[in-house]
């Protein structure tokens, strides 16, 4: 990281350590985001900018969005307000100055982050994933394991050679293989009105993907 450039033309490291207070309000910035407190996490938010910089701020923010938010509408938003808050940097002779508008950006994206509901499964995964490293010989570990690598049986379709060799084609893949959940309404809609034209055809053996 040694001589890499942030966003307040600060080493990376030197600004990390711009202040002993730095790592405390990262941390009352995380937690009031975490536990839904809006207030608290603007008044964080704002507090760490004017200790720590931009750089420290945003690189804070943006982590929350993704270990704790972990949806797209606040990873968006967030990043969407960081390009925000860097337009207005570069429009400024001092690129350490920041602006009513750039300081509105940041306090925003913690405002957002704090409202939005809570997702953290991307950011415990990984713990979980180490653990199967770390502690491979741990029975409850291990059974977890042996329960994720057991394959569905609609993986092996036309796509795979052990699918092809089980002999399936564009049937199983229109019946069993291409089915999703969660489905938006106009793939309901091509499910009910295309779909069985395609599995019709492909039952008579007329196409050929």
């Amino acid at each position: 990281m040694k001589g890499q450039i942030g966003l307040d033309g600060k080493n990376l490291v030197e600004e990390e350590v711009n202040t002993e207070d730095a790592g405390l309000l990262k941390s009352a910035l995380q937690k009031s985001i975490r536990r839904g407190q809006t207030v608290k996490a603007m008044w964080y938010a704002s507090k760490l900018l004017d200790a720590a910089g931009g750089y420290t701020t945003w690189r804070r923010l943006l982590t929350i969005a993704v270990e704790d938010c972990g949806q797209p509408e606040a990873i968006l938003a967030c990043d969407t307000l960081y390009r925000m808050f860097m337009a207005g940097r570069r429009q400024e002779t001092d690129q350490k100055a920041v602006t009513w508008e750039m300081r509105r950006c940041m306090v925003c994206a913690a405002k957002i982050m704090a409202d939005s509901p809570k997702d953290r499964r991307a950011d415990s995964f990984l713990e979980f994933r180490e653990s199967t490293i770390q502690c491979a010989d741990d029975p409850e570990v291990a059974a977890k394991v042996a329960e994720l690598d057991m394959m569905d049986d609609f993986v092996f379709d036309i796509h795979t050679r052990r699918g092809r060799q089980m002999g399936r084609g564009n049937v199983h893949w229109y019946e069993e293989s291409s089915h999703v959940e969660n489905a938006v309404q106009g793939e309901l809609d091509w499910e009910c009105n295309y779909v069985p034209i395609l599995l019709r055809l492909a039952k008579e053996g007329r196409v050929s993907w």
